[in-house]
This record gives structure tokens, C-alpha cells and sequence, in this order.
């Protein structure tokens, strides 16, 4: 190998561990609300200005503004700080286009790292229990709230033949593996007349999710502890629509899923499932933009849940 080639490889790795790096100020930001401060921000802002506003300590504004700054992902002049108008919508605010909220993962990662080292050897455990991520469920809301509104979803019920007029006239369906209920309160929103039924294997989720609806005081939807893997056997034939987004690839054993699925929807009726778009050879993955993350993701959290609990 030439010389050059080494460098250029060893510049490679450096600029990963730089955005690995920005990743985690990335996660830092979005969760105490900075971005979404500063995208509201009418103008620049020295640190200082910034701190007071969002009464955060400054010297620790200042640093996290830095890496902010040498990542270009904040511009600086004069030292006054701002978010760039074309930057607002992938790092703030409910929308489509916000990927920071992805950078939530990054921290649920550096916690179960020195457990994951275990899950690797031949005497290690299986795999890591849900309880081993407490930020999982909020990371979720986030991310869905970032990902789903009514607008998105349509698109995608839009496909399966009638179901939102049936749901405007009164159905009962199902949204396995809920998490927190988001995507359950925008369907009991826009469908009044149907009853919306959450599931989730997270009895802490549920929870949440049932003291939201009752504070909020939607009574047509409902929240339940359920293994998705196994259901009910008076669940057969028994739902008209049922709702799986970003879950299967999740379970343990996903033909079980599945097969549950057919066996609980009325004869003739439709689950819509949404999940990772990505190949199982891995060499089909190669020359994907994202699939090194999607790797990452499964490796830390979606594959040892799953062997945790015999998957």
C-alpha cells in the first residue's frame, strides 16, 4: 500500500471520529432543547446571551457552541452564534426532515457499551433487557414526533383499499408495539368514531401512555402490556386494522409476529407494516448512505433485545 493510500485512509478514520464526535454534541443539543432554541432565535447570540435565555450554565453553552461551530453545523461571527435558516428543519422542531433526532441513539449506545463487551464472549450473557436502555421510549417520541404526522401517515394508509373511510365511520384497530402512545393519539385525533387500541411489551410505556390520554382526555384510545409474538387466542379473526411501525425487525422472533398478525385480522382486512429499508446480504448494503448506521443501531440495541429475550 503507497504511502498516500495510508494517509488518505488515516484522514478517513479521523474525520469518522470528528463526526462521531459532532454526533454526540449533536445528541447533547437536542435534548436540552438547543437547537430548537436557537431555531427561533430572531438573531445572533454571543454564549453569554444564549445561557441567560435558557438559563443553562455559559461556560458549558460556549464549549458545546465550539464544537457546534468547527462542525459547521452553527455559524459564528463576531462571536455571536445562530442557526442557519437551512439548517433549522434537520436539526429542530416535529418534522420529516429532523435527522438529529436520530443522535439520540448515540447516547443510549455509550451507556451498554461495557455490557455489550460481555454479550460478546462465549460465557457472556445473551443479549441486554429493555431496562438496560431507559432513555428508549423518549427517544422513541421523539423520533416519531420527528418522523410521523397525520400527512405522512395518510400516504401510507392511502394504500391499503378503504380503511380511512372505514375508520372515519367507526372501526376498531390495533398499533403494535406503540411505544408511547404517539402515533395511537394522532389516529384517535383524526378518527373519533374509531377506538384505537396501543400495545407495547413495556409496561412503562404503557403507563405513560395511558396517563397522557387520560390527562388529555381522549377516551377512544387504550393502552396495553402485550408480547406481540403471542397473542391472545380470543384474538382470533378478531381486528379490522392493525398498525406495526418500525417493529418487527425489533421482536424476537419475527415470523411469530407475523404469523400472529393473520391469525388476529378479520377475514379480508389489512395490517399495514412499516420497517428499515435495508437488504439481508450485506453486500447489498454496501454502497448505502446509511446502512453503516442502521448496523450500528442493530448491533447496540435492535439485535441484543431480541437475543436477550431467546430471539
Amino acid at each position: 500500500m503507497a504511502d498516500s493510500d495510508v494517509v488518505a485512509f488515516r484522514n478517513k478514520i479521523w474525520q469518522t471520529m470528528q463526526q462521531g464526535g459532532l454526533a454526540t454534541c449533536i445528541c447533547l443539543g437536542s435534548r436540552l432543547g438547543l437547537f430548537d432554541f436557537l431555531a427561533k432565535a430572531k438573531s445572533p447570540m454571543t454564549s453569554q446571551e444564549i445561557a441567560d435565555q435558557i438559563m443553562f450554565k455559559e461556560r458549558y453553552v460556549r464549549e458545546w457552541l465550539g464544537a457546534m461551530a468547527c462542525g459547521g453545523i452553527i455559524e459564528v461571527k463576531d462571536g455571536k452564534f445562530w442557526l442557519p435558516e437551512n439548517h433549522r428543519a434537520v436539526m429542530a422542531g416535529s418534522n420529516p426532515m429532523n435527522v438529529a433526532s436520530f443522535s439520540w441513539a448515540i447516547s443510549m449506545f455509550a451507556q451498554v457499551t461495557d455490557d455489550l463487551m460481555e454479550c460478546f464472549k462465549l460465557d457472556g450473557p445473551a443479549g441486554l433487557p429493555y431496562s438496560k436502555f431507559p432513555i428508549f421510549h423518549e427517544w422513541r417520541e421523539f423520533k416519531m414526533n420527528a418522523t410521523y404526522t397525520w400527512e405522512t401517515l395518510k400516504e401510507k394508509f392511502e394504500q391499503v383499499p378503504g380503511i380511512i373511510e372505514r375508520l372515519e365511520s367507526g372501526i376498531e384497530m390495533a398499533e403494535l408495539g406503540c411505544s408511547t402512545g404517539y402515533v395511537s393519539f394522532i389516529l384517535a385525533k383524526r378518527f373519533p368514531k374509531s377506538t384505537i387500541y396501543g400495545y407495547d411489551i413495556s409496561e412503562e410505556a404503557v403507563e405513560f401512555a395511558n396517563k397522557k390520554a387520560q390527562s388529555l382526555g381522549i377516551r377512544n384510545v387504550h393502552f396495553f402490556s402485550q408480547d406481540c409474538c403471542k397473542m391472545p387466542e380470543d384474538w382470533t379473526g378478531k381486528w379490522e386494522y392493525m398498525v406495526a411501525l418500525d417493529l418487527v425487525h425489533d421482536v424476537p422472533k419475527t415470523t411469530d409476529v407475523l404469523r400472529e398478525i393473520c391469525r388476529v385480522l378479520k377475514p379480508g382486512c389489512f395490517a399495514s407494516i412499516i420497517d428499515i429499508n435495508v437488504h439481508t446480504n450485506l453486500e447489498d448494503n454496501l454502497n448505502s448512505p446509511v446502512a453503516g448506521l442502521v448496523y450500528t443501531m442493530s448491533l447496540f440495541h435492535c439485535m441484543p433485545v431480541s437475543l436477550a429475550a431467546e430471539g
